[in-house]
């Protein structure tokens, strides 16, 4: 995984809200997905990047109706060219291997550069993390005096008496 889809992914998770969480863990599983495709040398045919692509695809126009960002319809739109330029390079015997890995390679950097955008642009606004809205706290050790919180004891009587 090139720096850029590091930075965007890491930077996604723990900087960004709902949705850009959600946006890193698509492409997180897109990328392993990848992998694991390239490990049982799945990655020749090119129908199976046309799928995956498409999927990730579906999954961030899904994000981009229902989330009030602008990047995911951005990521959509980059990924949509993804797909395009696949079908191009699979029906075009005249298009080199290297110009279609080329465009494709510009817009993934292309989409990460827009999620990372978006989390910039989500920190500008003064939106804050998801993660830093929340507290972890120690759990308590039972005292002896009182009850713990999910015993009996502590539990109120289902019936008055």
């Amino acid at each position: 995984m090139h720096v850029l889809a590091q930075l965007s992914i890491t930077v996604g998770w723990l900087r960004g809200g709902h949705p850009e969480r959600f946006g890193a863990a698509v492409l997180l599983l897109d990328y392993l997905a990848g992998n694991l495709a390239n490990h049982w040398q799945f990655r020749d045919l090119p129908m199976y990047s046309i799928t995956q692509d498409l999927v990730v695809m579906v999954i961030f126009g899904w994000l981009a109706l229902r989330a009030d960002r602008w990047w995911p319809i951005a990521v959509t739109a980059s990924l949509a060219l993804i797909v395009l330029v696949r079908i191009l390079g699979m029906f075009n015997p005249d298009l080199s291997r290297f110009a279609m890995l080329s465009a494709v390679l510009g817009f993934w950097l292309l989409l990460y550069t827009v999620m990372l955008a978006g989390v910039v642009e989500r920190r500008l606004a003064g939106e804050a993390a998801v993660s830093e809205g929340k507290t972890w706290r120690r759990r308590q050790p039972a005292r002896p005096d009182r009850p713990a919180e999910n015993s009996p004891e502590g539990a109120a009587p289902l019936r008055p008496s």
